[in-house]
């Protein structure tokens, strides 16, 4: 088995850990794509299969949906084409063995947005052509004159706890210390158990839930 791997590999031309990393995870998404390999049952999920599964399901409901950037955030979501709500939405894919994501996980989620939206600009200009003390102040939040280039939305996807069946599991999915801190950046918080639901509304009433929750998603 390992050297057939091995020469798989050497075929490839590759001869380094990175790159059989890449190699190897291409292979598995494509193997899952066609059918050879299953994913198990969402409550079970984690790593790789609980990103596979979530761009699964928003591919099926008519999203374009890509990679994100290399080791950075996992997916970028591109909005449905007649929706006044433009801003680009960025996934995090997070699972643990916790009920609850770690403050370090929405900390990473902020990293990415704060990349992507452009908002160290907006905090030292304001994007107008000069400093913007409104927009320094409000740390680019709040601008008077324009908003971030690219603004983007932040939306994670939380399981957890793993191989709890989702109907043992507590409501809540954000510790009570961390609420602020989501509310704050204008998080989504959503639970892999309820995204299918919500994708299942289409694309145009998705994309706006996702946008107009702030915090936690709470199912009615």
């Amino acid at each position: 088995m390992n050297l057939d791997l091995a020469r798989i590999l050497n075929d490839a031309g590759i001869e380094d850990v990175e790159s059989a990393e890449k190699y190897l995870i291409e292979q598995l998404k494509l193997l899952q794509k066609n059918g050879k390999l299953k994913l198990g049952e969402d409550c079970n999920l984690s790593g790789i299969s609980l990103e596979l599964r979530v761009q699964q399901l928003f591919a099926d409901s008519g999203f374009s949906i890509h990679p994100g950037r290399n080791r950075k955030e996992d997916f970028v979501v591109e909005a449905p084409c007649d929706s006044q709500l433009e801003d680009r939405i960025v996934i995090e894919v997070k699972s643990s063995s916790s009920p609850n994501p770690k403050i370090d996980d929405l900390r990473q989620l902020d990293d990415w947005v704060f990349d992507l939206s452009g908002e160290e600009e907006a905090r030292k200009h304001g994007l107008g052509g000069g400093l913007d003390v409104w927009a320094m102040a409000h740390h680019g939040m709040f601008t008077s004159k324009k908003r971030h280039p690219t603004p983007h939305k932040g939306l994670m996807v939380f399981n957890g706890s793993i191989g709890t069946p989702f109907h043992e599991r507590k409501s809540a999915i954000l510790h009570p210390n961390h609420i602020e801190f989501a509310e704050k950046r204008n998080f989504c918080v959503i639970s892999i158990a309820d995204l299918p639901s919500v994708l299942s509304l289409g694309p145009e009433q998705a994309w706006q839930v996702f946008h107009e929750t702030v915090g936690e998603y709470r199912a009615i």
